[in-house]
């Protein structure tokens, strides 16, 4: 509350403006581009997800939901409007979901905001936190491509 110290209210914010909020008070403190991976991960999967639910009112459900839905970003914003078979038509690849990586990375940024706001005591704990990380998926490589790597890397005078 305000008598507390705090700037903002917490029963009003939502997790878009307390994103907001935080983006501007971390910009000074990380690189650049930390800073623009992080807002551009907040403007396009964690605020069309979650952006619009209060911060207090932010559980578990919501954290998966957004996991759950994310899609691969995608700077053709006529492509989710196609219908699948003008897509194909057209060349365009329908919208794929996101990798677990792209999931990892948007629930670590959202982990590291709400901490923020646990410290602010805006929240009383950090829901990201209760949720588990999606599991990366590991490629093992042929053995045509494990030869082919090591005939190059152990080759001498290359």
């Amino acid at each position: 509350s305000r008598a507390e110290g705090t700037l903002i209210s917490p029963d009003t914010v939502t997790v878009e403006g307390f994103l907001s909020r935080w983006l501007a008070a971390i910009k000074g403190a990380v690189k650049g581009a930390t800073y623009d991976s992080y807002s551009r991960y907040v403007r396009t999967h964690i605020n069309p997800a979650i952006g619009h639910v209060k911060l207090q009112r932010l559980d578990m459900l919501h954290v998966e939901t957004m996991l759950g839905g994310m899609m691969r970003s995608n700077p053709h914003k006529e492509l989710h409007e196609l219908s699948a078979k003008r897509q194909k038509y057209r060349g365009l690849q329908p919208p794929q979901a996101a990798s677990n990586r792209t999931k990892q990375y948007a629930r670590a940024i959202l982990s590291k905001a709400l901490d923020h706001a646990v410290l602010g005591n805006l929240i009383p704990r950090n829901v990201a936190n209760l949720v588990p990380a999606p599991a990366a998926k590991r490629v093992k490589a042929s053995a045509a491509v494990l030869s082919t790597i090591s005939s190059v890397c152990c080759t001498p005078g290359i």
